[in-house]
C-alpha cells in the first residue's frame, strides 16, 4: 500500500493533494447516497406527512425533502450543513 505525504495545512489543499495523487474524479455531493451518521443505515426518502409529528415545526415549514434511516428511524433533512458542504465541494472542484 502506498502513502501520501500531506504537508498542507488547510482542508482544501489536503483534499486536492489526495485527489491528484490518487487520480480521483471530481467531488460530488449526492444526498440520495448518504448514510445515517448514527448507525450507517440506508436512508430512504420519506413523505412530509409521515414525519410531521417527529420534527420541529420550523423544520417542517422550511423543508420539503426528508429521509429516514431504515435501521434506527432517525429523520434527516437538507439543512444549512448540506449547503455549506456543497460550497466546500464547489471550491475543491474549482481548484483543478
Amino acid at each position: 500500500m502506498s502513502s501520501i505525504l500531506i504537508s498542507d495545512t488547510d482542508e482544501i489543499s489536503q483534499m486536492i493533494r489526495i485527489k491528484n495523487e490518487m487520480n480521483l474524479p471530481n467531488f460530488v455531493i449526492d444526498v440520495n447516497k448518504s448514510r445515517c451518521k448514527i448507525c450507517n443505515g440506508v436512508l430512504n426518502k420519506i413523505s412530509k406527512d409521515k414525519i410531521e409529528k417527529f420534527v420541529p415545526e420550523g423544520v417542517l415549514n422550511n423543508n420539503e425533502m426528508f429521509w429516514a434511516c431504515m435501521s434506527c428511524q432517525k429523520i434527516y433533512w437538507q439543512g444549512s450543513h448540506i449547503d455549506n458542504l456543497k460550497k466546500f465541494v464547489v471550491s475543491l472542484n474549482e481548484r483543478f
